[in-house]
């Protein structure tokens, strides 16, 4: 029972070991279209998309694995509704924070596309203005994941496109999702 546990071990070292020499660091910038998956019912007005960007930073351990992490900013969702009795109420609600993530890809030459699942720290700001006013956030650390293609054009430069999701709590415990379809330039070191 002993042998097949430390082939497997040293199996793994010398894997882990030989992609040593593959191993790349990667930085890069995205900026696309946030959605948030929000129920608008019931209110006068409504928009749940906005511009969103991120920078984010990875290390590819071999060429399937790896780690990254990314700073992001979905944008801001907008809207408002008419009180009973009184004049409207415009709610805007932003989220940004900071992911960590797995990566597994698939090389194809130039090409690869790949998979990333993690968590992200997320602060969610509601502003109200109008009948009623105030603000509040929220902190939380809630899941995160994504797939996208990039393109390597020289041995430094890429792009890369991608569709990632964040689960956002807002204040009051309103969980939403909120989605980034964004592209960019990736630069390798």
């Amino acid at each position: 029972m002993k042998k097949p546990i430390l082939h497997t071990a040293f199996a793994l070292v010398a894997l882990l070991a030989g992609s040593a020499a593959l191993a790349q660091p990667y930085l890069g910038v995205s900026a696309g279209r946030s959605d948030f998956q929000a129920d608008c019912a019931g209110a006068a007005s409504c928009d749940t998309t906005d511009a969103g960007y991120k920078l984010y930073g990875g290390y590819m351990l071999n060429e399937h694995l790896g780690v990254e992490a990314a700073l992001f900013d979905f944008g801001k969702a907008r809207g408002s509704v008419v009180l009973p009795g009184s004049n409207a109420v415009t709610v805007e609600a932003r989220a940004r924070g900071l992911g960590l993530y797995g990566v597994a890809a698939l090389p194809i030459d130039a090409f690869s596309v790949f998979a990333k699942a993690g968590f992200a720290y997320t602060q969610a700001k509601v502003e109200l203005s109008g009948a009623l006013a105030g603000s509040d956030d929220e902190w939380k650390l809630t899941p995160a994941f994504g797939v996208g293609a990039s393109y390597t054009f020289t041995r430094n430069l890429g792009a890369r496109i991608e569709w990632e999701r964040v689960r956002v709590e807002f204040p009051g415990a309103q969980k939403e999702d909120a989605d980034l379809i964004s592209a960019g330039v990736t630069y390798r070191f």
